[in-house]
């Protein structure tokens, strides 16, 4: 008996996988409020609808350099039809993006890879815990992440295709260009340091000098010039230089030793973290036997795979104290080599030798018979009001008790498989009743947490209510990007625009700023704001 994966079809399969992330990514979109780096993004793109102007991004009345407009662009589509962007819209371009990028990788892989194989990376591709995290965030890493794993895929498919020239190179190129307006250079980076050293492998690098390639590099260049012309326009080339120098060349300098050693002591277990369970898959690959197979089994795919986790691994492992979100792009490929493992393990398990095929069947029971255990947490999440009154939970009883019921009746038939057949399924479950715990317990405790520390509708509100009628509020331009968004549009109008206030104006600044020159403040209010003081004053002209 075994799981009936089809190489035929993998039509059924691809539908299974999209309603598996819609389940673990649509529910509670909007639940909590934007907080982190999500606000901006969703300013800055309500600032285009209502502006017009979608060239130019527009943070806080200022051009805004760090970052280019193209995920500002994706929210600005999703959030059209309602004419405002909102915590659901601005949040959706990272879930249509994981989506559809799961539909390309799979479908294109399900022949190459063999339907267990592409299988186990669809479920990995939406399960692991930080492309989870990412994709329910209306921040750029995962769209970022999505575009650069399909110009590396895409130019791949084309390579084994035997396309050459600028069949090869501008299809690929083309989503470079739009990772680079999603991130700016290390969309080049990821691109070209994942297929210089696969080329050189090959023997090929003089297809790097090939008139096909420049002429596609040149194609593709053009827009980019034009987006970055029309900054200059705006604010000059100076500008545009020093954010590149903040933003990408200098990111993570500036470590100290420990922390640095810390980094590079962690980074590779962080990774394995951020993929897990599925990364366990990986483990058996340091058996050379395993690997020979793997190499026999699916070639070209495998050395592409390694090699664009390889080349690109050492420039966030030693670079700095740089965040696992930043390897992002390369998550895909990291996973594709754990599905090879997986496929090829369950051809022939021996194939790791016995020591291997032991732990990964001992791994395999362990999570299937501990699934209990996991769905029992989420079957008693609705009394955790019981302990805290003031917690609403947002999913009813039922709920949570059925997930876990219909999860654990779904894996028992399963119980006769082979251990390693029963891996995959547990993995899944485990995601699933794990997500569930999220929904009903971690949000709801995480909104909690955020309405003391982070609560911008309140700090709006009550600036609201304060202000006096047809009079706008005064803020410096530092003041949290969530203030910005929450407030009524107009409302808000930054200091040292030109635009002069009056006596019984009011300003919010934060507490440690000077008053404006030639003015007293008297405070009138006083919010905090994460590790923001925020003052609200009534302004005197002296």
């Amino acid at each position: 008996m075994s799981l009936p994966v089809s190489r035929s079809s993998p039509l059924p399969w691809l539908a299974a996988l999209s309603l598996l992330a819609a389940a673990v990514y649509l529910p509670l979109l909007g639940y909590l409020p934007l907080y982190l780096e999500e606000p901006r993004r969703a300013l800055i793109a309500a600032h285009m609808l209502y502006s017009g102007d979608y060239l130019t991004p527009v943070y806080a009345g200022q051009v805004y350099l760090a970052k280019p407009p193209l995920f500002n662009w994706l929210i600005c589509a999703a959030s059209w039809p309602f004419g405002v962007v909102s915590a659901e819209s601005a949040r959706l371009p990272s879930v249509l993006a994981l989506w559809l990028l799961m539909l390309f990788l799979v479908g294109c892989a399900w022949r190459r890879l063999g339907g267990h194989g592409a299988l186990f990376w669809g479920c990995a591709l939406l399960l692991s815990p930080e492309i989870l995290l990412k994709g329910r965030l209306a921040e750029i890493d995962l769209v970022f992440a999505c575009l650069v794993a399909a110009s590396l895929w895409g130019w791949l498919l084309l390579d084994q295709a035997g396309r050459r020239g600028l069949l090869l190179w501008l299809p690929p190129l083309l989503l470079v260009v739009l990772a680079y307006l999603t991130k700016r250079e290390p969309a080049l980076v990821f691109f070209y340091l994942t297929v210089g050293p696969y080329l050189a492998l090959r023997g090929r690098m003089r297809e790097l000098w090939a008139p096909g390639h420049w002429l596609a590099s040149l194609l593709v260049t053009l827009p980019i010039l034009a987006w970055l012309a029309a900054l200059a326009a705006r604010v000059g080339w100076e500008p545009l230089w020093q954010s590149l120098l903040h933003e990408v060349l200098l990111r993570g300098e500036g470590t100290n030793p420990g922390r640095y050693l810390e980094h590079i002591l962690s980074y590779p277990l962080e990774i394995l973290g951020a993929c897990a369970p599925f990364s366990l898959l990986l483990l058996p690959l340091l058996s050379e036997e395993l690997r020979r197979a793997v190499r026999a089994r699916h070639g070209e795919l495998a050395r592409f795979a390694a090699v664009a986790v390889l080349a690109n691994l050492p420039l966030y492992w030693l670079k700095g104290d740089l965040p696992v979100r930043y390897f992002l792009p390369m998550f895909p490929f990291l996973l594709l080599l754990a599905a090879m493992s997986y496929e090829t393990l369950l051809a022939d398990l021996q194939a790791a030798g016995p020591r291997w095929a032991h732990v990964l069947n001992a791994i395999a029971r362990a999570l299937f018979w501990s699934l209990p255990m996991v769905a029992l947490l989420l079957a008693t999440t609705p009394i955790l009001p019981k302990y805290q009154p003031d917690l609403v939970l947002p999913l009813p009883w039922p709920v949570p008790l059925g997930g876990a019921l219909l999860v654990l009746g779904g894996l028992w038939p399963l119980r006769k498989l082979r251990p390693l057949q029963r891996l995959l399924p547990a993995m899944v479950a485990w995601m699933l009743l794990l997500r569930g715990i999220e929904f009903n317990a971690y949000l709801p405790l995480k909104a909690q947490a955020l309405a003391h520390t982070q609560n911008a509708p309140a700090i709006v509100a009550d600036l609201v209510r304060r202000l006096p009628a047809g009079r706008p509020l005064f803020v410096s331009q530092r003041i949290p990007s969530a203030v910005w968004f929450y407030a009524p549009q107009g409302l808000l109008r930054p200091l040292g625009d030109g635009a002069g206030f009056a006596d019984g104006d009011q300003v919010l600044l934060h507490a440690e700023l000077p008053p404006p020159p030639g003015t007293t403040l008297e405070e009138i209010a006083h919010y905090r704001y994460e590790n923001d003081n925020l003052c609200l004053a009534v302004v005197q002209r002296r």
